[in-house]
């Protein structure tokens, strides 16, 4: 039976309605389908943690595929649809929210010897936040494949000195390797989605940069970013107690030039001005 067959006849048997404060638009798509199995590396000792399963449009071809499936979603509804559906003594589903459940608990489903990936079509309105929920802690995840909204896509990939450059590109070049995988046709939904969508795949893999608070680098990140319009002297003394002179001068005195902005730095870059203003070795 194809996605799209399977999914209208549960719509219909359910008399499912679309929930839009949850961002729900269901995967239909084959092909898509296929790709992010074979983009997540799936095996028959593979165990998966998949996000928002929904009416189970990966779920379905990855029971036969894996190891074991453990399902988060928050429609209760949903939930409910995929228990009665899905019989198999290698699914388990949480109905609960990714952005409070205790990961720890969900993880402790697999042996602790299991490769562990994430595989999600993230509603859009969450994706940042569930992204950085699940970097919190170094969990035994191998990777993550996303399917996310193509802009969002964009920035976790981008470059410096691009539109799409931004703290939570930079957040994610310190916490992960992250590349791009495939685009998305909003027509591969129902509903039709406003935009187009893309699937990354993200390996948590933390940089060593010499950093002793992470939480205040992870601050003075987002701090640097507050306002593209401005200068990073700029961004920096609107949020600490810097004079712009001392900022200036600590720039020249470090090969920068005083009229800089954030988007054209680098992490590394980034990393060293944090150290160097308010780290002391």
């Amino acid at each position: 039976m194809t996605t799209l067959k399977r999914t209208k006849e549960l719509m219909s048997k359910y008399n499912i309605r679309i929930n839009k404060d949850l961002g729900q638009n269901f995967l239909v798509d084959d092909e898509v389908i296929e790709r992010i199995i074979s983009e997540a590396e799936i095996t028959k000792d593979t165990c998966v943690v998949e996000i928002g399963p929904g009416l189970g449009a990966l779920t379905f071809p990855l029971i036969n595929k894996c190891k074991k499936i453990v399902a988060i979603e928050l429609d209760e509804k949903l939930a409910s649809i995929l228990l009665e559906e899905i019989k198999s003594d290698n699914f388990v589903l949480y109905n609960e929210d990714i952005l409070k459940i205790d990961m720890n608990k969900v993880l402790a489903e697999f042996d602790f010897t299991d490769q562990v990936v994430v595989i999600s079509n993230l509603p859009y309105y969450i994706t940042t936040p569930v992204i950085f929920r699940l970097l919190e802690n170094n969990y035994n995840i191998i990777h993550y494949v996303l399917m996310v909204q193509k802009e969002v896509g964009k920035r976790l990939t981008s470059k410096p000195r691009t539109k799409e450059y931004n703290a939570l590109t930079v957040l994610m070049n310190y916490k992960t390797k992250t590349g791009y995988a495939f685009n998305v046709s909003k027509n591969c939904f129902i509903p039709i989605p406003n935009v187009e969508s893309s699937v990354i795949k993200m390996k948590y893999f933390p940089l060593n940069l010499g950093i002793h608070n992470d939480k205040l680098f992870l601050k003075f990140i987002s701090d640097i970013f507050a306002n593209r319009r401005k200068t990073l002297v700029n961004n920096i003394s609107a949020s600490n107690s810097i004079s712009k002179s001392n900022l200036n001068k600590y720039l020249v005195d470090n090969n920068y030039k005083e009229t800089i902005r954030s988007e054209e730095l680098t992490l590394i870059d980034i990393a060293n001005i944090y150290k160097g203003l308010f780290q002391n070795e």
